[in-house]
């Protein structure tokens, strides 16, 4: 997948198109400014699509106090629970190479938490309004 990423630079192109999205959606709240139908539709579609509100399916309506709690802490968790995954990825391979050792644990983990960082990201553009 990376390889035909960079075949085609897709890289770049898909940071065009995120930060159009994300500009074009706050576009009229914050600066009074309106795009054309032809434009907004689509861009409202899509963020109908993406925005999860995943507490109203998992919570009953009632639980106000733990649905402000969940909404607050779920995300920070997956964030917390996708890096130690990727730090304990590194050390689990690190731990497996055999004697002697390249690099010191402390590297790994950093690279570790450096691995699961752009998918970290990802899930805070997601989770987080």
């Amino acid at each position: 997948a990376v390889a035909v990423f960079a075949t085609f630079g897709l890289t770049p192109k898909l940071k065009i198109l995120l930060g159009f999205y994300q500009v074009a959606l706050v576009l009229d709240g914050t600066y009074s400014a309106q795009l054309p139908e032809e434009f907004t539709t689509p861009i409202d579609r899509l963020n109908d699509w993406i925005s999860l509100n995943w507490a109203e399916a998992f919570l009953p309506f009632q639980c106000s106090g733990s649905r402000v709690i969940a909404v607050t802490l779920l995300p920070v968790g997956l964030i917390a629970l996708l890096l130690l995954s990727g730090v304990a990825l590194r050390v689990y391979r690190w731990h497996a190479t055999p004697l002697p050792r390249q690099k010191l644990w402390p590297k790994e983990v950093a690279l570790g938490l450096l691995d699961f960082l752009p998918a970290s990201l990802v899930l805070v553009f997601l989770c987080v309004p």
